[in-house]
């Protein structure tokens, strides 16, 4: 799912992954510790092409972060 092409659906990926991980410690851990989805989150997160895909990225980013240390 990492190599869909479309904003929108992306967008919408990364808010499923969100909610996912909200109070779940280890499911942020076992995202986190994905090479191509970190990868990929942190080129999303620098895209210009889409703003709702860059806020949502770098909210999933820090969520990851957050969660994973419980």
């Amino acid at each position: 799912m990492l190599e869909i092409p479309t904003f929108p659906v992306v967008f919408k990926l990364l808010g499923t992954l969100r909610m996912v991980i909200d109070g779940q410690g280890s499911a942020a851990c076992k995202l986190g510790r994905k090479k191509d989805l970190i990868s990929r989150l942190v080129t999303w997160c620098g895209t210009e092409d889409h703003p709702g895909v860059q806020g949502e990225a770098n909210r999933l980013l820090a969520w990851l972060i957050n969660k994973s240390r419980y």
